[in-house]
């Protein structure tokens, strides 16, 4: 599979509380749960690596529960 290195994503109607659920959904979610949802364990740490980039970039856009 080709790198993809940039992405951008536009979410539409979507408010801020939403986006802040988002986060807070990235930030809890690990890889148990991911695993779970895998078919095997490579698709669950690709999961994985993709849900850890958004959750920076949501914090790199000031969504960054605590």
């Amino acid at each position: 599979m080709n790198t993809i290195e940039n992405l951008t994503l536009e979410l539409k109607q979507v408010n801020a509380n939403q986006i802040l659920a988002l986060a807070h959904l990235v930030k809890r979610i690990g890889y148990a749960d991911l695993q779970a949802l895998a078919a095997d364990d490579k698709e669950a740490f690709d999961m994985q690596s993709a849900v850890i980039a958004l959750h920076y970039a949501l914090a790199k856009r000031g969504y960054d529960p605590q």
